[in-house]
């Protein structure tokens, strides 16, 4: 499941295609939070994850299932498609980016990149290049060590990491 947002003037713009947001919550449930404002004025379609969450290996069947109904069913311009997710919703978006074709780019707010996988690989080792990241941590938060991971790893100049006064959360809507 997953609810979807809709910019204000879809159904009149019929040819109109629009980038496209992917968002995981560590408790599932995702919503715009904070971003709403900036999400709808900057015209994105939104697509929150109900049932990706920690603990649950119901993660990726959400994603892989929201992301091809979506796909099918909404004009998302192409190469515009991004993912996002706090902690465990970071990790999973990590993972998101490589299953499925057209991922522009990921921010990882609060953790880095997934760490158990089955098969067991290195995400970070087979992150494809042309995907743009972005990690966005608080400057109290336990995983701010991930922060230098993500750029460590990757080593790539378009990778970056945002820092924020706070801890372990949502990045504040003007950092997004």
């Amino acid at each position: 499941h997953y609810n979807l947002y809709l910019p204000k003037g879809y159904s009149t713009h019929g040819e109109y295609r629009y980038p496209c947001l992917f968002i995981s919550s560590p408790g599932g449930n995702a919503d715009m939070g904070q971003f709403a404002g900036r999400l709808k004025r900057d015209e994105w379609i939104v697509v929150m994850l109900q049932e990706s969450r920690n603990g649950t290996a119901d993660w990726l069947r959400n994603f892989l299932a929201a992301h091809d109904d979506a796909v099918e069913r909404v004009r998302i311009a192409k190469g515009a498609k991004f993912v996002t997710g706090m902690s465990g919703g970071a990790r999973c978006s990590s993972v998101y980016a490589m299953v499925r074709p057209g991922v522009a780019g990921i921010v990882c707010q609060a953790a880095g990149f997934a760490y158990e996988f089955v098969p067991p690989m290195n995400p970070y080792e087979k992150f494809p290049p042309a995907i743009l990241v972005a990690g966005t941590f608080g400057d109290g938060d336990m995983n701010l060590y991930e922060s230098q991971a993500i750029l460590r790893s990757l080593k790539r100049s378009e990778t970056q990491a945002y820092f924020f006064k706070g801890g372990h959360d949502w990045c504040p809507a003007e950092s997004f």
